[in-house]
């Protein structure tokens, strides 16, 4: 039996294939396994793995699930494809395959691209050029894998968006950005929440760059509320603040400091 190309499909035995050591996919979900293992019970295997030779065994290049299908199936052989490669073209061959994968998350992704830039020193440029993405795709990214731990994990879950993980990131108060995350995830948020969070984040941060532009803050001591709502006395829009004070506009905070107002304070 050949491929569409003309390569010589081979049977080869699973015990002689060894898995790859550092697979970009940091996890794989055991029910979609099992349910590619009953497809290719019921219509056989579509698309051989590819495997290079490696001291007398196999190493998978690419069709890992596959072979966890096969596995679970406890298959004696597996349809593959056996090529010459070097280090570099393997990596370059299973990024190929992980990366047309529909539900590859934004972090496995990264992992593809860190590989080929880190443990190859190929040039970002390079890796776009020879993956078919663009150089601010790659480096996106790349620039993912520079974001707290935390925000990693959220997104190799697919419970944070990269937009929104990207705008949080921008404060850097540990305690704050971790605050914001949590409610984040546990809410949900749009990048255009994200980017109003951040800015209260900067307004009460930074009132002397502020005032310097402009603006007045003016702030009530008083039970945090830790959301943006709308102002309790005239129903104007207002930015939350942190968890000491209640955020009103200029106008009802003179109404409530000078007891004109119906604040709940």
């Amino acid at each position: 039996m050949v491929s569409a190309k003309g390569e010589a499909i081979r049977q080869i035995r699973m015990e002689l294939i060894d898995r790859p050591t550092d697979v970009a996919r940091l996890t794989i979900d055991p029910e979609s396994v099992r349910e590619l293992a009953d497809s290719i019970k019921a219509e056989g295997l579509h698309q051989p793995i590819i495997l290079r030779p490696r001291s007398g065994r196999y190493e998978i290049v690419a069709g890992d699930r596959r072979f966890l299908a096969h596995q679970i199936l406890g298959r004696e052989f597996i349809p593959a494809l056996v090529r010459e490669m070097d280090d570099v073209t393997c990596e370059l061959t299973r990024a190929t395959e992980n990366l047309q994968r529909e539900n590859l998350t934004p972090i496995e992704e990264a992992r593809e691209y860190e590989r080929l830039y880190e443990k190859h020193g190929m040039p970002v440029k390079e890796i776009a050029r020879r993956l078919g993405r663009s150089v601010s795709t790659v480096k996106g990214r790349l620039d993912l894998l520079l974001l707290p731990e935390e925000y990693q994990r959220e997104l190799q879950t697919g419970r944070l968006s990269v937009g929104v993980a990207t705008e949080l990131a921008a404060i850097n108060d540990e305690v704050m950005r971790n605050y914001y995350l949590d409610y984040a995830v546990r809410g949900g948020c749009t990048i255009r929440t994200a980017k109003e969070w951040v800015d209260h984040w900067k307004l009460t941060r930074g009132t002397v760059e502020y005032e310097n532009q402009g603006g007045e803050l003016v702030t009530i001591p008083i039970e945090s509320v830790p959301t943006y709502f709308t102002c309790r006395c005239c129903h104007g829009a207002c930015d939350v603040k942190d968890s000491i004070v209640l955020s009103v506009c200029p106008k009802c905070a003179r109404l409530i400091m000078s007891g004109g107002g119906e604040g709940n304070g």
